[in-house]
């Protein structure tokens, strides 16, 4: 979807957009918000799969700009916000860190390669509801290598649901989240994986009528840890807006952990932040 966006600005608008590109701070100078930002690489191991990144140690000015829309709420958080000056009590900046979901509200993405294509379910995606572990599913291949489709093309992706969330909350789960490498967070992960396979697999197979779909063993696995991904319900906390902004400073933030986890409640945001963008842009 990112890759979509940024070709439609650029070709249809001729709008410029940086890629491999970090912005490290931001300061408000003029009327305009003065960037700065540090070029990163992206590296893949076809070994191993394992993708590294690495980042210019100098910092470079970018320009001027009328506007920050903020999608991350880490971009927003006070102990590592990029905004210099007295920026921490505005509400834009405090709101959404404020009711956002607590940072170890674990979503798993799980990506799947099979060697034989499973039969056609009917659809390409799909909100799953009752599912022990399933969120959402859907038929595509854009999280996996171009060198494993080459030799795998038939990829699903899995996102858990509020379930694995609350499970991964309780005290137990919570603290072993928290302890980087440890065999016991991996195995964590590694169960939460192959409990959601299985749920998969077997709504396939109800979906097909075929029960041997059951017994498929996806020839690549790659898990996610994603925290913004499912975010609570809002319903009683009051937030009832797209997308927070002050048009006096030019700030926006938005995104899917303030509106809900379904993809779209993130469109109907970022339609929001456009909104707010376009006012900032043709305000006097």
């Amino acid at each position: 979807l990112g890759s979509i966006c940024k070709d439609i600005l650029q070709k249809t608008n001729g709008i410029n957009v940086l890629h491999s590109t970090r912005v490290t701070r931001a300061q408000r100078e003029n009327s305009k918000w003065k960037l700065w930002a540090k070029n990163t690489v992206r590296s893949q191991d076809p070994s191993t799969d394992k993708v590294s990144v690495d980042e210019d140690t100098e910092e470079m000015l970018l320009g001027y700009y009328d506007a920050i829309v903020g999608t991350c709420r880490a971009i927003f958080d006070q102990s590592n916000s990029i905004f210099e000056g007295n920026f921490q009590e505005n509400p834009v900046v405090s709101a959404p860190s404020e009711n956002a979901p607590n940072p170890r509200n674990l979503t798993l993405s799980v990506c799947l390669a099979f060697d034989k294509p499973l039969p056609d379910l009917g659809f390409e995606a799909a909100i799953v509801n009752g599912a022990r572990s399933l969120g959402w599913i859907t038929h595509e291949s854009s999280k996996i290598s171009s060198k494993e489709m080459e030799e795998r093309p038939d990829c699903w992706v899995l996102q858990s649901n509020e379930a694995v969330r609350e499970f991964c909350n309780e005290p137990t789960q919570a603290t072993l989240l928290k302890i980087e490498n440890n065999d016991l967070r991996d195995y964590l992960i590694y169960a939460l994986t192959e409990r959601m396979i299985e749920d998969f697999l077997a709504t396939a197979a109800s979906l097909a009528g075929d029960k041997q779909i059951q017994d498929s063993d996806p020839t690549v696995i790659h898990t996610a840890e994603w925290y913004d991904g499912n975010p609570p319900s809002f319903k009683n906390s009051g937030m009832k807006e797209r997308a927070y902004a002050d048009r006096s400073i030019g700030m926006v933030a938005c995104g899917d952990y303030l509106t809900g986890a379904r993809i779209e409640d993130a469109v109907m945001s970022g339609i929001g932040a456009a909104d707010e963008v376009a006012a900032i842009l043709t305000e006097p």
